[in-house]
C-alpha cells in the first residue's frame, strides 16, 4: 500500500475501497526505489502509442493499479458488506454512513460514477525524503462534478492557485494537492508534480511507461481490481513488518522470506462465492521461490493454529499457496463478510 502525508487525505480516502477485496494479501504490498524499476522501463514507444486511451504514465512509474468502482458497487453482496463496515468501524455510534458516501463528502468523488480509476506511483514516492515532488496521481474515467471536487479541496483549508500547464488548466493546493479537468469524463488527481509528469506525457513532453511493467499490467485484462508494482529487494519484507508496528509482537512470525520478491501482480475479480483473489509474487530464482512458499505456508499454518475456529480460520483454510520455477502463487476465493473478518482481525492488531 501507498502511504501518503495527511494532506494527501483526497488520496487516501479514494483508496478505501479496494482495501475491501485486497487485504488479505496486499496489506503493505509496496515498491521502493530502486535499480530495478529503472530497467523495468527502459525501452519506450513512440508518443503518439500513448494517447491512444486516457491515462498516461510516465516513464518511471514502478506501480500501476486499477479499480472500477461501478461494477464493484453493482454487486448486492458489496453493498450490504459496506453497510457492515460502516456500523463495525463507525467512530460514532450514530454515524451510519457507508465508506463510499464518506468519500464522497470527503472528495467530492461519487464512486458509483466512476468506471474506472487507474493509478500510477513513480519510484520517488517510497523513498524516505521529502514528498513534496514525489509523482503519485490516480485518473479518475465517469461522471463527475467539478465543483464538488474543488469544494472538497478547499474543505481542506488550502489555498488553490490555478495556472496553465501544457496548455492545460491545472488547480494545486498548498496542502499538496492538485487536479486537472482532463476531459469531460477524464479527471486527474494527485502530488502536484504527480499531474504534471501525467500531463507531460498526454501532451507528448515526456516519454511515456513501456516494457515489462507495462505489458504485465496490460495482460491481466479487465478485473475489478489489478495491480502491478516493481519491488526492489527487501522491500516487502521490510513494508510488511513496519506496517505491523507494535501489534504483531505476540507472533513470532519471520517476514525474511519475503524480501527477495522483485515484482507482484494481484487481481480481484467476481466469483461464484464472493470474490477471487489471486497475487503472484516474482523471485530471482526457483530456490528463493520455493522457501518463500514454505515460509509463507507456515505463517498460515501458525496462524490457523492460533485461531479459534471462525470465518477467518475457515478463509485460511482456502488459501492455495505454490511455487512454479521463480514465481510464487497465492490465491483465495472470499467473500465480503469474510473480508471484513480479516479487516476487524487487522484493526485488533493495530494494523488499520
Amino acid at each position: 500500500m501507498i502511504s501518503v502525508p495527511k494532506t494527501r487525505t483526497l488520496l487516501r480516502g479514494i483508496f478505501t475501497i479496494p482495501l475491501l477485496a485486497t487485504t488479505a494479501v496486499a496489506v503493505g504490498c509496496t515498491a521502493d526505489t530502486g535499480a530495478e524499476a529503472q530497467e523495468a522501463s527502459a525501452a519506450l514507444p513512440s508518443v503518439a502509442e500513448a494517447q491512444e486511451g486516457p491515462v498516461a504514465f510516465p516513464s518511471d512509474a514502478v506501480v500501476l493499479a486499477s479499480i472500477r468502482p461501478q461494477a464493484a458497487l453493482e454487486d448486492p453482496e458489496v453493498q450490504e458488506g459496506l453497510v457492515r463496515l460502516a456500523s463495525t468501524f463507525a467512530t460514532d455510534p450514530g454515524d451510519t454512513d457507508d465508506p463510499v458516501s464518506r468519500i464522497e463528502a470527503a472528495t467530492g468523488v461519487d464512486l458509483n460514477a466512476i468506471r474506472e480509476m487507474t493509478v500510477y506511483a513513480a519510484e520517488d514516492v517510497f523513498g524516505d525524503g521529502p514528498k513534496d515532488g514525489a509523482r503519485a496521481a490516480v485518473f479518475l474515467e465517469g461522471a463527475y462534478d467539478r465543483a464538488n471536487i474543488v469544494a472538497a479541496l478547499e474543505r481542506e483549508g488550502a489555498v488553490l492557485v490555478t495556472t496553465t500547464y501544457g496548455g492545460q488548466e491545472l488547480i494545486a493546493s498548498d496542502a499538496g494537492m492538485a487536479v486537472a479537468f482532463l476531459a469531460e469524463e477524464v479527471l486527474v488527481l494527485g502530488s502536484p508534480a504527480g499531474v504534471r509528469a501525467a500531463i507531460d506525457v498526454r501532451t507528448g513532453s515526456a516519454p511515456p511507461l513501456s516494457g515489462d511493467l507495462l505489458d504485465s499490467f496490460a495482460a491481466l485484462g479487465s478485473p475489478l481490481v489489478k495491480l502491478v508494482a516493481v519491488v526492489p529487494a527487501g522491500a516487502l519484507g521490510k513494508t510488511l513488518t513496519d506496517r505491523a508496528g507494535g501489534g504483531l509482537d505476540a507472533f513470532p512470525l519471520d517476514f525474511t522470506v519475503l524480501t527477495g520478491v522483485r515484482s507482484l501482480e494481484l487481481t480481484v475479480d467476481k466469483a461464484a462465492d464472493g470474490f477471487a483473489l489471486q497475487a503472484t509474487f516474482e523471485y530471482p530464482d526457483a530456490e528463493s521461490a520455493e522457501e518463500a512458499s514454505d515460509g509463507l505456508a507456515g505463517v498460515i499454518g501458525f496462524a490457523k493454529a492460533f485461531l479459534a475456529e471462525s470465518e477467518l480460520r475457515d478463509l485460511l483454510d482456502k488459501i492455495a499457496v505454490g511455487s512454479s520455477g521463480a514465481r510464487l502463487d497465492l490465491a483465495v476465493e472470499v467473500g465480503v463478510d469474510e473480508a471484513i473478518d480479516v479487516l476487524e482481525m487487522f484493526r485488533s492488531f493495530g494494523l488499520e
